[in-house]
């Protein structure tokens, strides 16, 4: 068993303008990695929200989502 680890929490603000997807804003709430190559983050392909994930080919993820409409 490898002893590389990694740990990300990420926070990110997007809203839609028209039909697109928009990033607001992204904070890195928590950081950790055994290795510096590997990173976690978000960003906006056309209509999609990404969560992006470098540096490791075996990886989970667990995420929440939070609609908020006016």
């Amino acid at each position: 068993m490898s002893s590389d680890r990694a740990s990300y929490e990420i926070a990110g603000t997007f809203y839609r303008d028209g039909s697109t997807a928009q990033e607001g804003a992204t904070t890195v709430i928590h950081s950790i990695e055994s290795d510096a190559t590997w990173n976690a983050s978000f960003d906006v392909f056309e209509n999609d929200i990404r969560v992006r994930i470098s540096g490791v080919a075996l990886w989970r993820c667990h995420s929440t989502v939070t609609f908020l409409t006016n």
